[in-house]
């Protein structure tokens, strides 16, 4: 073992991540193979140290391979190995490096988006004993597991991961809990309509969602969709852009909203609580979007659908009937 990490060391002085990475993946196997055996805990900050350096120096590899537009393979061999070590720390006394090595597994799988695996990772594992972890590792595994639910559309799923994981966070971990918080926060408006302040916005500098909670509060659909597509790579990248657009019905019901206070008793003869679908049109022109009344009234249908409205859509008067006692 020692052999190949003296080995690996000078190509990581020059940069030569592919050779490195190489000798680096022998000396783990060797590892691997002591570690079956090893008994005791007093290998586990060996483990992560070793498992951390494997995984990085895999990324930086494959990071050299693609700029010289070559298969990336590093990663993926790291992620096997990984995948076979987990195996072995199933075992009983081996239980102490299990989410060290579930942790950076997670963390492959989602570099390489191949993130379907992690349902494999999440089921094949007995977590009953999680609280029997190290503080970080618990956290992380949470972050990893909300991230995958959020993927899958399991909002409530991962909201509530996320809530037990920032209750659980101490409060000078403030970098794990803001990455928890940018996962909470989407997941707490798509979920249950839920807004961050502006106090926790500053607290943990998440300014990406303020043209978005300002958009929502407003009903302004133009400043929801310039703050999409500002921050359109930081959403991909952390995962929630497509929980994000779901949002935009939140916008057209605050406009509709708006528009409903304006038009109470504005037409002839009618009940008050009746909006006509023109002005609704018109209000959705003002903010930058031109629809047909086919397409208005797809928008309202929708929303009365997601009960996010209550009320019907009365064609043959071109207005919605929203419920007498509230509609919103």
């Amino acid at each position: 073992m020692a052999w190949h990490y003296l080995c690996a060391l000078p190509y990581v002085v020059q940069e030569k991540y592919g050779e490195a990475c190489s000798e680096y993946t022998k000396m783990f196997k060797l590892f691997l193979a002591e570690f079956q055996t090893e008994e005791g805990n007093w290998v586990g900050d060996l483990v992560r140290v070793l498992t951390t350096n494997l995984r990085v120096l895999a990324e930086k590899a494959d990071a050299q391979l693609l700029l010289q537009n070559r298969k990336l393979e590093h990663i993926e061999s790291a992620g096997r190995m990984l995948t076979q070590a987990i195996s072995t720390a199933q075992k009983g006394t081996k239980r102490f490096a299990l989410f060290t090595f579930m942790n950076h597994l997670f963390k492959i799988y989602f570099k390489i988006n191949n993130i379907k695996l992690c349902r494999n990772l999440i089921m094949s594992t007995k977590i009953n004993d999680l609280n029997t972890f190290p503080m970080a590792q618990q956290l992380t595994f949470k972050y990893y597991t909300a991230r995958y639910n959020v993927f899958s559309g399991d909002y409530g799923k991962a909201l509530t991961i996320l809530e037990d994981a920032v209750r659980q966070c101490p409060q000078y971990y403030h970098n794990h809990r803001r990455q928890l918080m940018m996962l909470l926060v989407p997941c707490g408006m798509v979920q249950q309509r839920r807004l961050p302040t502006q106090e926790l916005l500053d607290k943990y500098q998440l300014d990406e969602f303020r043209g978005i909670v300002s958009a929502i509060r407003l009903g302004d659909v133009s400043m929801f969709k310039h703050a999409m597509q500002e921050h359109q790579t930081f959403f991909i990248h952390t995962g929630i852009y497509l929980a994000l657009e779901k949002l935009l019905h939140l916008v057209y019901r605050t406009l509709l909203k708006r528009v409903y206070v304006i038009e109470q008793g504005k037409v002839e003869g009618k009940p008050k609580n009746m909006v006509r679908l023109g002005a609704f049109q018109r209000a959705l022109e003002f903010t930058g979007l031109r629809k047909g009344l086919p397409q208005v009234e797809c928008i309202i249908a929708n929303l009365i659908d997601k009960r996010l409205v209550k009320g019907y859509i009365a064609r043959q008067h071109n207005v919605v009937v929203m419920a007498a006692s509230d509609p919103f």
